[in-house]
Formats: structure tokens, C-alpha cells, sequence
């Protein structure tokens, strides 16, 4: 069974597969969840969203959150995500997100 993603947006309880996340941000108070279907948001914070995560997603800084079956390529400190352009990384986030990659594609 797929796993979902479950939040509440206004008042209604949505559910979002998992795969379909390409990358989770912070906007304010509000998460905005990137999927490759288009863009949903809620009131909320990333480290609560993170509970429902499971370990295929990096919280590397605090206003983002990437799906990393979806990185497309590592370069210049910048991650490059399928669809959605590009994310700035600082060199510890960069190393640890390399890293990650590494020990996925390797395993």
C-alpha cells in the first residue's frame, strides 16, 4: 500500500501519496507541499510534517524539506529537483544531501 501524506487544508482532511512529493517548504506559517500534480498548502511547521515522513526525505534547512527521488543533479551547492528548478544548499547541507545520494544509489 502506498503511503500518504495526511493534512488539513481549510477544512477539509487531503491525503497526498508520498511518491508524489517532490519538496516540502516553509512560507510563513504555512507548509507548502510541491508535488508533481501542482501545489497545496496548510498552517503548519515542517518538523511536525517530518513526523509523517519517511527516511527518503531530508530536512536540510529550516524552510525546506526534499523528496530525494526526486533530485535530479548535485552541483555548485545547488540541488536541482525534478520539475521544480533549483534549491540553494549551504556546504553542510550540500555534503550530507551527497552523501545521502551516495549511500541510495550505492545500496
Amino acid at each position: 500500500m502506498e503511503k500518504q501524506f495526511i493534512f488539513q487544508n481549510r477544512r477539509k482532511l487531503l491525503k497526498i501519496p508520498m511518491d508524489s512529493i517532490i519538496f516540502m517548504e516553509n512560507n510563513r506559517r504555512k507548509v507548502v507541499i510541491h508535488t508533481t500534480d501542482g501545489a497545496f498548502e496548510y498552517y503548519g511547521k515542517l518538523t511536525e510534517a517530518m513526523n509523517q515522513l519517511d527516511e527518503r526525505f531530508v530536512h536540510f534547512h529550516r524552510s525546506y524539506v526534499i523528496n530525494i527521488d526526486h533530485v535530479v543533479a548535485l552541483k555548485n551547492k545547488t540541488i536541482v529537483l525534478l520539475g521544480c528548478g533549483k534549491i540553494p544548499l549551504g556546504q553542510h547541507s550540500f555534503s550530507r544531501v551527497r552523501n545521502m545520494l551516495k549511500n541510495q544509489i550505492f545500496s
